[in-house]
This record gives C-alpha cells, structure tokens and sequence, in this order.
C-alpha cells in the first residue's frame, strides 16, 4: 500500500488525483487530521485514516500495512523537526520500507534548521529515502 500524509492539503489533493491514475483506490491510504473532509476519497475507495504530525502513536496506527510512504511537509514552523521525526518513527514501527519527504521549493538553506534535522532524521530511519524539492 502507499501512504501520503497531509492527503487532503493543496499537494496532498494533487498527488493523490494522479495516484487515483495508475494505483488501485484500494491500495492508497490517505493520512489526515479530519476525516470530515476526506469523505470524497472515502467515496472513491481511498483508505482514508485519521492521524496528525504531533501524534506517533496514531501515526503508527495509520501506517499500519504501508509499503510506501509520501511524507508531505507539515506547516506548523517551528513544529516541522519533531513532527516529521514522529512520522518516521511511525513508519519506522510500522514497517514502511520506503519514505518520499517533500522538501521546500527550490530551498538552498533551511530556516530555524528544521529541513536540516528533517534530513539528519532520516539517516535513522534505516529505510530508503527520496527527496523531492519542487522548483519555486
């Protein structure tokens, strides 16, 4: 199965449209804060389970069953370290052999070093990792 946190987010949406193209419904979990707002995944076959960034415990609940995971950037500055260090924790517990991250567009250097303990975070992991960076 394939993961994506922030599912129902701006990248989120457009990420799990394409999935939607070349993945069965079935086979994709969307992770989210509100599940009132997934109801259209949920309507389509989305596996939709409720977790957030600041909750490792429910974040290994979602991941449950996950071979890949696309770990959207949260939001919340000053929160981003410790929150994706949860999440990779989670998907470390839960099994995923393969995390995704999305980094900031076109990013040089990281402010507050949250991006680069994001990357230090990672090397722990023990698991495959793929960057993406988007072009601003």
């Amino acid at each position: 199965m394939i993961a994506l946190t922030g599912a129902t987010g701006q990248l989120g949406h457009y990420v799990l449209q394409d999935l939607l193209n070349t993945v069965p419904a079935s086979q994709i979990v969307a992770i989210v804060r509100n599940p009132a707002k997934a109801q259209a995944l949920s309507q389509q076959g989305v596996v939709v389970r409720q977790a957030d960034y600041s909750d490792e415990a429910a974040l290994t609940a979602a991941l449950q069953g996950v071979d890949k995971l696309l770990l959207i950037s949260s939001s919340e500055v000053g929160q981003r370290a410790v929150q994706h260090r949860n999440v990779i924790n989670a998907a470390k517990a839960a099994g995923v052999k393969f995390i995704a991250y999305t980094s900031l567009p076109a990013c040089r250097h990281f402010a507050a070093g949250s991006g680069r303990r994001a990357y230090r975070n990672r090397a722990d992991a023990g698991r495959l990792w793929y960057r993406l960076r988007p072009a601003a």
